[in-house]
C-alpha cells in the first residue's frame, strides 16, 4: 500500500472486453441500436475496485470544487470519468484518480451516486414535438445522489430534481455528449451529469 495524497484515491481497474466473434473476425459491441459499433470512449476503462480513499477531501480549486457528504466504501466497485482515467498516474497497475472523478458506487444490485452526479436516460421527442421549438436534450432522472454544497463557482443544486423528474440540460449542440457522457451499466444506456447542468424541469 502507498500513501495517497489528499483528494486522490487508489483504484484497481476492471478491464471489460465485450466482443462479438464470427469465425476469425472480432468486433467490439457498442451502445448503438444495432449493437455492433466500436467506440473508444464506450470501451475505455471506467470502473474498478476502490482500494483506498483519500486521507482528506479538500474543497478547493486543486481538490474538489464542491462538498458532498456521501462517501463510498473501500472494496466496492466504483465508476469514474474515463478521460481522467486515461491520463492518470498509475502504481503497480492501479489508477491514482482524483476523488471528484468518481461517479457512482455499486452496492449489490443497486448503485449509490457520488459527487452529486445523476444517472439519466434520454427522453425522445414525440412525433408532435419534432420541430425546432422543442429542446433536444431532454432526460428523465433515474438515480440521484445527495445535493452538492458549497460550489466554489457559486452554483446551487436544485433539490426539486428527484428520480423520475424530466429535465432539459445545457448540453444542446455539444458534439461529443454520447461518447463523453453515455455508457451502459445494467444493460441499459445512461447519461450522467450534475443538477447544476439542468436548465429546466419539465
Amino acid at each position: 500500500m502507498i500513501d495517497i495524497p489528499k483528494n486522490y484515491c487508489l483504484i484497481n481497474p476492471i478491464k471489460d472486453n465485450d466482443e462479438l466473434q464470427s469465425g476469425d473476425f472480432k468486433t467490439k459491441i457498442g451502445n448503438t441500436p444495432d449493437g455492433i459499433k466500436y467506440s473508444g470512449a464506450e470501451f475505455s476503462i471506467r470502473r474498478g475496485y476502490l482500494i483506498q480513499l483519500p486521507n482528506k477531501v479538500e474543497v478547493s480549486e486543486s481538490g474538489t470544487p464542491w462538498f458532498n457528504p456521501v462517501r463510498p466504501l473501500e472494496g466496492n466497485i466504483v465508476y469514474f470519468d474515463y478521460l481522467v482515467a486515461r491520463d492518470c498516474d498509475t502504481y503497480k497497475g492501479h489508477y491514482i484518480l482524483p476523488y471528484n472523478s468518481l461517479i457512482l458506487e455499486v452496492i449489490g444490485d443497486d448503485v449509490k451516486m457520488l459527487n452529486g452526479y445523476m444517472l439519466c436516460q434520454n427522453l425522445p421527442r414525440t412525433k408532435s414535438e419534432l420541430d425546432d421549438s422543442v429542446h433536444e436534450d431532454r432526460f428523465i432522472i433515474k438515480k440521484v445522489g445527495e445535493c452538492n454544497l458549497d460550489y466554489l463557482d457559486g452554483s446551487i443544486d436544485d433539490e426539486r430534481i428527484k428520480e423520475e423528474s424530466k429535465v432539459i440540460t445545457k448540453f444542446s449542440h455539444y458534439p461529443n455528449i454520447e461518447p463523453a457522457y453515455q455508457w451502459r451499466l445494467d444493460g441499459n444506456s445512461y447519461t450522467y451529469f450534475m443538477r447544476k447542468d439542468v436548465i429546466g424541469i419539465l
